[in-house]
């Protein structure tokens, strides 16, 4: 079998492309493969805007390189004389060949190896062991975010966690939002305020999905993150976890009025979120088997003003959500 003919077998080459030529540098630890087409071959091209799509004979063609795989500890790179086609419409376009990645200078194979090292490993360091720099590394791995992205369904989006972090020294911030049924990132917005929530509203927007599809958000008592929900998300509930609850420091145990045992608190519901009300917190503490739960009801401020104002009720929880009456019993 000729050299060309097996390393057309390897790369999966088929008409109208052919390798024309092989180069080692053994001293340069360097493996160069040439890559031309069939005189006279036709190439698909399609229009994604005008949606117009057919069969073109090469216009003319320029030279492009890709990096591929590895050949043992051999560096391999793809040369291949790219055809031009011109359109019905009079335009030039260059013609995409098959082991051409999404972005440019790799090939499809090998920047699955680069996204495989970089769900392991910093790209700082992958940039070491592939000898690429970390700029063009993280231009790849954005152009694949943003292709998932877009791809990405978000019909039955209706519930979702936000929260902020830190992605730099000095205060800077990021708020990601959280599809919490798929478990996966929807949006990630710059800074910590009531805009981001807007930002993520109009993310919805541009995918012809009704800000209203939200029922219930996650978040914690930041009064940018309720202000954000109640005008950009007007159907949704929101719900504090227990972590934030516990951070506003509850009085009841410091008074002695009664005890909070922090190991079974069990969930948190919010049973009205209208516009000026005093957000009411529902802590759902586990008693014995018996009697099973208690709860206690803390009357917050919008702002997080000031102490929460407790109480300690009966309850009973019924498709997810506090009895109202059974709670005002």
């Amino acid at each position: 079998m000729r050299m060309n003919t097996l390393f057309e077998k390897a790369l999966a080459i088929q008409y109208p492309w052919f390798i024309k030529e092989i180069r080692f540098d053994q001293g340069q630890k360097q493996l160069d493969i040439f890559i031309d087409f069939c005189r006279g071959a036709t190439f698909v091209y399609a229009d994604e805007e005008s949606g117009s799509k057919g069969e073109f004979k090469a216009y003319d063609a320029v030279n492009k390189i890709w990096r591929h795989l590895n050949f043992f500890e051999h560096e391999c790179s793809l040369h291949c004389r790219t055809p031009r086609v011109k359109t019905d419409d009079g335009k030039i376009h260059l013609i995409t060949p098959p082991w051409a990645g999404l972005n440019s200078g790799f090939t499809l194979l090998f920047e699955a190896l680069i996204l495989q090292l970089c769900s392991h490993v910093p790209v700082h360091s992958v940039g070491r062991i592939i000898g690429e720099t970390d700029a063009k590394l993280w231009r790849l791995l954005e152009s694949y975010t943003e292709r998932g992205r877009e791809e990405a369904g978000w019909s039955k989006v209706n519930t979702v966690g936000m929260d902020e972090t830190g992605r730099a020294k000095g205060h800077e911030y990021i708020t990601l939002f959280v599809d919490m049924g798929e478990k996966r990132t929807l949006h990630v917005g710059a800074g910590k305020g009531s805009e981001t929530v807007k930002e993520f509203a109009s993310e919805l927007a541009k995918r012809d999905i009704d800000p209203t599809q939200v029922k219930q958000v996650s978040c914690d008592m930041s009064p940018a993150f309720i202000k954000g929900v109640r005008e950009n998300l007007p159907q949704a509930g929101i719900t504090f976890d227990k972590f934030h609850i516990l951070k506003v420091k509850l009085p009841a145990q410091r008074a002695g009025s009664f005890t909070i045992d922090y190991d079974t608190i069990r969930c948190l519901l919010i049973p009205s979120n209208n516009q000026g009300d005093p957000l009411r917190v529902g802590l759902l503490q586990k008693r014995d088997r018996a009697s099973g739960f208690e709860c206690i009801v803390g009357i917050v401020s919008p702002r997080g003003v000031g102490d929460p104002l407790l109480e300690k009720r009966p309850f009973h929880l019924l498709g997810g959500q506090l009895d109202e009456q059974h709670q005002n019993r």
